[in-house]
C-alpha cells in the first residue's frame, strides 16, 4: 500500500495488519513523502521517522538477508536529490541508503521484522511506467534503485531464497567435429585459463550427431575440466526450417548420439541448440515428445518482446505441455553481457548463459588471419561469476531448476 494510505488507516486496521505480519505476512509500503513530515507506523510497527529530500552522491545496497545476493553491497554514483528517513530506531534495518557528501548513509528503503513476518518501507516515488521491460530497468543503475525494494518484498512473499545465487554456464557451438586433430592444445589453454578466472565454471559444447569421428585426445582434454555436451541439431548442422522429414532426422540423430555416448564414454544432455537458432514449432513439439528438457536460444533483440512482469519473465521460459516440463533457456553473446546486464539477470535469479563460437576462442580448425581474443574471450563474465559466487551448472540442470508456470 502507499505510505499515504497507511497514515489514513484506523488504529484497529493497523492492529489487524500487525497480527497478519506476526503470523508471517509481508507488508510492502511505498510512496512519495512530504519533506520534513513525521511519519508513524504505530501500532503496526513501533517506530516513526522524519522524512527529508536531501542531495545525494549516489546509493548503496546493504547486505540485508532479504535482498538477492547478487545485488547486496552494490553501489552507484548518481547525483540527485533522494527521499530519506531520519531518526529511525534500531529495529529498522536499511536495505538501500543514500550516500551524502559527508560520507554518511541515510535509509531510502528499510525493513522491520515483526514475529514471523516483515514490513518493507520504500520511500521511492511510485513508478507506473510499464513500457520498459523489467530486465532493462534492472540493467539501468538509475532505475535499479527504484525497483529493488519491490522485488525483494515480492521475492520474499513468494518464498524465493535470496541467498541462492544464479546459475552460470558457458556454451560453445560446433564442437567437437570430425577429423579435428589440431585444436586440443588451444582448447586446453582456453579451459585452463577460464578455470583460473572462476574455479569450476561450467562449459557445455554443442555436438552435432553426425559428427561421430572425433579426436579422442580432444575428448580426454575436455574430461579434465567441468565440461559437458548438448545436442546441436537433430542430425545435421543445417537450418531446421528446411528439413522435410524432421522425425526421420531425429530418429537417426538419436541412434548416432547413442553411438557417440558408447564410443567415447560421454553423456549428451537432453538439451537442444538448433544450428543458426532456426527451428519451427514442430521441431519443439518433437523435442517435448522425445523427453528433451530444454532448447537454448538467444534473447529476442527487440526489447518490446521481453516480458515486463517479473514472474512472466521467469515462467515464460518454462512450458508444461504434454505433461512434462520443457524450458527455453536464453543465452547471450559476450558483447551483450556487460556488468549491468549480468547484474540484472543475477538479481532476478535467472541463469547467465554466454555463447561463443570456435573462432571467438581461437579453437577453430583453421585460424583466421584476424586477431582473436582467444582464451580471454569470457574473462569479464568469469570474473563476475567469481565475484558473485554464481553456481556453475550444466544446461540440463539449469532447465530442471527453472520454475514451473
Amino acid at each position: 500500500m502507499s505510505l499515504e494510505l497507511l497514515t489514513q488507516l484506523s488504529a484497529e486496521e493497523k492492529h489487524r495488519m500487525r497480527r497478519w505480519v506476526e503470523r508471517g505476512a509481508t507488508v510492502y509500503i511505498r510512496g512519495s513523502i512530504e519533506p520534513a513530515r513525521r511519519y508513524s507506523l504505530r501500532p503496526l510497527a513501533e517506530f516513526e521517522f522524519e522524512s527529508a529530500m536531501q542531495p545525494s552522491l549516489g546509493y548503496r545496497f546493504t547486505t540485508h538477508w532479504i535482498l538477492p545476493s547478487a545485488i547486496a553491497g552494490e553501489t552507484a554514483e548518481i547525483a540527485r536529490d533522494r527521499p530519506v528517513a531520519l531518526g529511525l530506531s534500531n529495529s529498522a534495518h536499511p536495505l538501500l541508503t543514500s550516500t551524502h557528501s559527508s560520507g554518511e548513509q541515510s535509509p531510502i528503503i528499510f525493513a522491520v521484522e515483526i514475529g514471523a513476518g516483515i514490513i518493507v518501507c520504500d520511500l521511492n516515488e511510485e513508478n507506473d511506467d510499464e513500457s520498459v521491460p523489467l530486465i532493462s530497468r534492472l540493467s539501468d543503475p538509475a532505475a535499479r534503485a527504484a525497483i529493488a525494494g519491490t522485488l525483494a518484498a515480492v521475492d520474499y512473499a513468494a518464498g524465493r531464497d535470496a541467498s541462492l545465487s544464479a546459475p552460470i554456464n558457458l556454451v560453445i557451438d560446433d564442437r567437437p567435429i570430425n577429423h579435428d586433430f589440431f585444436n586440443g592444445g588451444r582448447t586446453e589453454k582456453f579451459l585452463k585459463h577460464i578455470d583460473a578466472q572462476c574455479a569450476g565454471i561450467r562449459v557445455d559444447f554443442a555436438w552435432t550427431p553426425n559428427q561421430t569421428r572425433v579426436n579422442r585426445a580432444y575428448i580426454e582434454t575436455l574430461r579434465r575440466y567441468n565440461t559437458g555436451y548438448v545436442w546441436h541439431g537433430f542430425m545435421r548442422h543445417m537450418d531446421h526450417r528446411t528439413i522435410m522429414d524432421l522425425e526421420t532426422d531425429l530418429s537417426i540423430g538419436r541412434s548416432l548420439i547413442r553411438e557417440i555416448a558408447k564410443k567415447y564414454d560421454v553423456e549428451i544432455q537432453p538439451v537442444m541448440i538448433f544450428p543458426y537458432e532456426k527451428d519451427t514449432p514442430t521441431c519443439v513439439e518433437l523435442l517435448r515428445r522425445a523427453d528433451f528438457v530444454a532448447k537454448v536460444q538467444s534473447f529476442d533483440p527487440d526489447p518490446r518482446a521481453a516480458p515486463r512482469s517479473y514472474f512472466r519473465l521467469r515462467s515464460a521460459q518454462t512450458d508444461t505441455s504434454a505433461g512434462a516440463t520443457f524450458a527455453t533457456l536464453f543465452r547471450e553473446s559476450e558483447a551483450m553481457l556487460d556488468r549491468n546486464r549480468m547484474l540484472a539477470l543475477a538479481t532476478l535469479g535467472m541463469p547467465i548463459i554466454a555463447l561463443a563460437h570456435p573462432n571467438n576462442l581461437g579453437v577453430q580448425r583453421f585460424r583466421p588471419t584476424r586477431d582473436q581474443m582467444g582464451p580471454s574471450y569470457f574473462d569479464r563474465i568469469a570474473r563476475f561469476a567469481a565475484e558473485k559466487s554464481l553456481r556453475p551448472m550444466s544446461l540440463e540442470n539449469i532447465a530442471r531448476e527453472m520454475p514451473v508456470d
